[in-house]
C-alpha cells in the first residue's frame, strides 16, 4: 500500500519511492531504500501550531557515514520540511 509519509505509524517497515533527502547541503538518493519508522513525535505548540517529526532508520548502510549523527535515520520535520517533503510517498 502506498501512502504519504505523514500517514505512517511507529514500527512500520517502508520502502521509499523516488526520494532524495537533504543532509547538511548534500542530497542522498534513497530511492527504493527500506526503512523502519522508529520515531513519530507529534507536539502541539501554541506558538507554532502542530509539529510532526518522523525518524526513519534505513536498513541499508549506504549512507551510514553521512547519517552517523542521526543513527542512520532520515528525519522529516513538518511543517518546516513541507516545501521539500510534503509529497513523499512510501510503500508499507
Amino acid at each position: 500500500m502506498t501512502t504519504n509519509i505523514k500517514q505512517l505509524k511507529k514500527g512500520q517497515l517502508i520502502r521509499f519511492g523516488d526520494h532524495k533527502h537533504e543532509v547538511l547541503g548534500d542530497y542522498l538518493d534513497c530511492s527504493g531504500f527500506l526503512g523502519e519508522v522508529v520515531e513519530m513525535n507529534t507536539n502541539i505548540d501554541d506558538q507554532f501550531g502542530n509539529l510532526l517529526e518522523i525518524n526513519i532508520k534505513l536498513k541499508s548502510n549506504t549512507y551510514a557515514n553521512d547519517l552517523h549523527e542521526w543513527d542512520n535515520c532520515l528525519i522529516f520535520n513538518f511543517p518546516d520540511d513541507e516545501d521539500m517533503y510534503d509529497d513523499v510517498k512510501v510503500t508499507i
